[in-house]
């Protein structure tokens, strides 16, 4: 079975919506007599590198498919929400929980034979090949009806056509029996960045082609090494003449009797003078384990796959394992969600002209590694508020929420105490600044259980803090004709 039948046999034709019938066009004509050649304009070049052999290394390199396979399987889990937005603030907003919703049916179920998380792993996996993936839009059968229908396309097989007003005219689809033209709302196309090229993404595989060729080289090596029962090329040399029979006769009864993995380290017997001679360096010799290190540290680089997620276990520990996990996350999934999430908000929500104010999110509070961050960042902003650096509703505006009455006042720490409290007059460094902004019997406290200690006697030990200062400057000027109660008092202070 070739690499299209086995996708043409995960892509039905008919997509069934209740009485609503509607196929693919591309699945149409690639099982049926295609209805005619397209014969419209120039498509645009896709540039260096065959698209075809970039997903053709999935399957034959293996530190290709772990790194497309963790990225793609990783973004698949993260799943998408629907929003409608009523405001600016994200509060406002109201999540589409109605499963007759036809904006949330479609990215919940994008055709009936694929889930969400397949679908998701299909444009994944395309991007990260080839740096680019396509959905063929499938709509209803009325001129006004919304898409009902998405399906990936094979991204080596299209080809754009560019128009000099509109920047792209529509979308070149090749098939074994012809080809396929859909317009651009037909079409949805995600793609990396790609300076050289204004139509197509660059392919992650661009750079990493000869890494993932020398990676191949030193796989089929070794595989020719052990099927040569495990020992290097060589000759068997005499000084005799021998002729042409002797020498067919010769390599072939060798090659039976020593090649393959099951035949070494059997015992050869030579005749006629031959000797065996080394031609080529061993494996160890020419590091290739060190060389395939190189080729697969290249290659995770190039995918931003860090190595405890690729099954790679040297050098690991549980506090780095960690880290890795998380800056997978941050760098490497983070940004392609929202690259994503940003095309299907610029060229599929548009589509539901009926549906006004509609925004399609990926939920990443659903993701671990994501909600330790937030749990972090909530902790620093709760000790923001405690040591007064900010407000409740200056946190409330940068994270997009409505202010509410209480959020202008400042809601320290209970336990805390300011210095200008204690009895200090001018503490030097310790001077917390004006009086003005601490509390005050007109400033509102932040818990209505919470007692202003202005005005209140401040105390250490259990004596007054005024008491204390007046002893000590008494001492400090040479009073010496201190009461016997106050030396005393002073002494158990001293004591404490």
């Amino acid at each position: 079975m070739g690499f299209f039948d086995i996708v043409k046999k995960a892509f039905p034709i008919q997509v069934k919506f209740g009485n609503i019938e509607k196929g693919s066009r591309a699945n149409e004509a690639e099982v049926s007599n295609f209805p005619g050649a397209y014969s419209g304009g120039k498509e645009q070049p896709r540039g260096r590198g065959n698209f075809k052999d970039y997903l053709d290394t999935y399957e034959l390199c293996c530190w290709i498919f772990v790194c497309v396979s963790r990225i793609s399987t990783s973004l698949s889990q993260v799943p998408l929400k629907v929003w409608e937005l009523n405001g600016e603030k994200k509060e406002d907003w109201l999540e589409i929980v109605d499963p007759e919703d036809p904006m949330l049916k479609l990215v919940t179920k994008p055709n009936p034979h694929m889930t969400q998380i397949e679908f998701l792993e299909s444009i994944s996996a395309a991007m990260e090949l080839v740096g680019n993936s396509y959905l063929e839009t499938v709509y209803g059968v009325g001129e006004e009806d919304p898409p009902i229908a998405l399906y990936p396309l094979l991204p080596h097989r299209i080809k754009i056509v560019p128009d000099p007003k509109d920047f792209i005219s529509g979308y070149l689809y090749d098939l074994p029996k012809g080809r396929v033209f859909f317009d651009t709302d037909e079409v949805i196309h995600f793609k990396f960045n790609n300076p050289g090229n204004q139509y197509y993404g660059a392919p992650p595989m661009r750079p990493a082609e000869n890494s993932v060729i020398v990676d191949m080289y030193t796989t089929a090596y070794n595989k020719n090494f052990f099927r040569n029962s495990a020992v290097p090329d060589g000759v068997l040399a005499t000084d005799q003449e021998l002729s042409d029979g002797a020498i067919k006769r010769t390599k072939r009864q060798w090659n039976k009797m020593h090649q393959g993995v099951r035949n070494a380290h059997l015992t050869a017997v030579l005749e006629m003078g031959l000797k065996y001679e080394v031609t080529q360096m061993s494996a160890k010799d020419m590091q290739f384990v060190q060389q395939k290190k190189v080729t697969r540290e290249e290659i995770l680089s190039i995918y931003g796959v860090p190595p405890i997620l690729a099954g790679i276990m040297e050098f690991a520990s549980y506090s780095n394992a960690i880290e890795q996990w998380k800056q997978f996350w941050a760098e490497t999934i983070t940004p392609k969600l929202k690259r994503i999430e940003a095309r299907l908000n610029h060229d599929l929500v548009p589509k539901f002209k009926n549906l006004k104010n509609r925004y399609i999110e990926f939920d990443t509070d659903s993701v671990m590694a994501m909600r330790e961050d937030k749990e972090a960042e909530a902790r620093t902003e709760c000790a923001y508020i405690d040591r007064g650096i900010l407000l409740i509703n200056e946190i409330r505006r940068k994270k997009g929420l409505k202010e509410v009455s209480w959020g202008d006042t400042w809601w320290p720490n209970a336990g805390l105490t300011p210095v200008n409290l204690m009895g200090f007059q001018d503490p030097g460094r310790l001077n917390p600044g004006p009086e003005s902004d601490f509390p005050s019997p007109k400033q509102p406290t932040a818990f209505p259980s919470q007692k202003l200690l202005i005005g209140a006697p401040a105390t250490y030990a259990g004596a007054n803090i005024e008491d204390i200062m007046k002893i000590l400057k008494a001492v400090a000027e040479g009073d010496t004709e201190l009461s016997p109660f106050r030396q005393a008092k002073l002494r158990r202070l001293l004591e404490r």
